[in-house]
C-alpha cells in the first residue's frame, strides 16, 4: 500500500512540474521552496502573465482587471503531502505577491476548492463578480483579488 501513495505522490508532483515548466517557457514566475539539506520541492506557486486570459477572467466575472493594475494571475500553489499545515503556501504567495513589484495579483479558484480559499483570504484576498463554469472540471470558477486599502480619515 505505501508503494501506490508513493506512486501517486510522484505523479502528481511530475503533472505539477510539467505545468510549471510549461510557463517558464511562457516567461511567466515560478518560485519553489525546497526542505532544508536537500534537493526535495515541497512548495510551488507560479503568476500567470497573460494578457488575454486576464481579459476573458475579467469579463467571465464582470470585473475590470486592468493590467496596468494586476501584473496577472497567482496560482499553482501546491504543498506536498507531510509539509502542509506549516506556512509553506503563505510564504510562496508573499513571495510572488512581492515578485510583482508593487502590482496587484489575481486569483481563479474553484468553488469545491475550500483549502486554496483560505490561503487567500488569509492573505488579504475577497471573492468578487459572478462565478462562471470550469472548462476543466464539473465546478464553478470564481475571482478573488486584493481590494484596495481604504483612504485613512483626514488624509
Amino acid at each position: 500500500m505505501p508503494r501506490r501513495k508513493s506512486v501517486q505522490h510522484s505523479r502528481t508532483w511530475f503533472c505539477a512540474i510539467r505545468r510549471l515548466i510549461r510557463m517558464a517557457c511562457q516567461g511567466e514566475l515560478l518560485k519553489f521552496i525546497y526542505w532544508p539539506s536537500s534537493t526535495r520541492m515541497i512548495a510551488t506557486g507560479a503568476i500567470k502573465n497573460n494578457s488575454w486570459h486576464q481579459e476573458h477572467v475579467a469579463e467571465d466575472a464582470g470585473v475590470p482587471l486592468p493590467s496596468a493594475e494586476y501584473l496577472g494571475e497567482v496560482g499553482y500553489i501546491h504543498t506536498a503531502e507531510g509539509h502542509r499545515r506549516h506556512g509553506h503556501g503563505d510564504r510562496v504567495l508573499a513571495s510572488l505577491l512581492e515578485a510583482a513589484g508593487g502590482k496587484e495579483l489575481f486569483a481563479t479558484i474553484q468553488s469545491k476548492n475550500k483549502l486554496s480559499q483560505r490561503l487567500l483570504a488569509r492573505n488579504g484576498y475577497v471573492r468578487v463578480g459572478k462565478s462562471w463554469p470550469s472548462n476543466r472540471v464539473d465546478d464553478r470558477v470564481n475571482l478573488y483579488i486584493r481590494p484596495k486599502a481604504a483612504p485613512k480619515a483626514g488624509g
